[in-house]
């Protein structure tokens, strides 16, 4: 009798630390399902935040090359106003050398001091003036080119800037993010191999 009741005890017991076994091993494998699921939503965040980056990158490059396309009109128009500048100096100045020789035969021909003197002045008002007056347009013109050039110049080198530090940044937080991920993916594939293998004993 006493036998008997030892035998149902020990079972008692015996059965109750396979059940406490396999309770363990159920929550085990319970928080390494949490633990993957918790991967899936972490990884499908990380997706997202990959195709914004992404977004962002492409809009800023969009940017970058219109700017640079804008900066290269305005050198090609900045070329093209220096061009004309130098085309007009070299008109006026053939000009003004043929009004020159005009005054020299002129001033052979004339004996009077006053009319010389008269011949100058008309000179000078037909050439100086309407040339000077030309020469303050185009300085001014190339003036205004010249800061707006630089303006763009510059907006052109802080855009450059930004889009490298942009990508710089994106890089860093997704080979970051990538390294979490691994982590934590590699940590629930060994406690699933660990609970695999205790089923299988």
């Amino acid at each position: 009798m006493s036998t008997t009741a030892s035998l149902s005890g020990d079972t008692d017991v015996a059965s109750t630390n396979g059940d406490s076994v396999q309770d363990a091993e159920l929550e085990d494998l319970h928080k390494a399902i949490l633990v993957l699921k918790l991967l899936r939503k972490e990884n499908q965040q990380l997706t997202r935040n990959f195709d914004n980056l992404k977004a962002i990158h492409l809009t800023l490059v969009t940017s970058h090359r219109k700017l640079e396309g804008g900066y290269e009109a305005l050198r090609q128009e900045r070329v093209s106003v220096e061009q004309q500048y130098q085309q007009l100096c070299e008109s006026w100045r053939a000009e003004l050398e043929e009004k020159q020789r005009q005054f020299e035969q002129a001033r052979a021909q004339i004996l009077e001091p006053r009319d010389l003197d008269l011949l100058r002045l008309q000179l000078l008002e037909e050439v100086e003036a309407p040339l000077k007056a030309k020469c303050e347009v185009i300085a001014r013109e190339a003036e205004a080119a010249q800061k707006q050039f630089v303006q763009l110049r510059r907006e052109h080198e802080t855009l450059q800037n930004s889009v490298r530090g942009q990508e710089l940044q994106q890089l860093s937080e997704l080979q970051l993010l990538q390294g979490q991920c691994a982590v934590q993916q590699q940590v629930a594939i060994d406690k699933s191999r660990a609970l695999e293998a205790a089923h299988g004993e």
